[in-house]
């Protein structure tokens, strides 16, 4: 099994992904055009609407999740973001 693509991150990764979680935990999807999230890749705010993640959990944005300067194929974020669905 070929070792897993990790996307680089921002610095701040630890705390923006908690951050993240948490907000979902206390928002969940309600009023998801907000932008009360953040990028875990760019930094950029965005809402839970444009972006992709397992409940908060590395949280990225839709632009960085079609870039391939950011991901070098959808399959790779995919693994990334849902790492217990990882197909390989």
């Amino acid at each position: 099994m070929s070792e897993q693509f990790v996307p680089k991150l921002i610095d701040n990764f630890e705390e923006v992904n908690q951050q993240n979680i948490e907000t979902f935990k206390k928002h969940g999807t309600k009023k998801s055009d907000e932008l009360r999230h953040k990028c875990t890749v760019c930094g950029q705010d965005v809402s839970i609407d444009n972006s992709f993640s397992c409940e908060g959990d590395r949280l990225v944005c839709g632009w960085c999740y079609y870039n391939e300067d950011k991901f070098p194929n959808i399959q790779d974020a995919f693994n990334w973001i849902w790492p217990v669905y990882n197909l390989g």
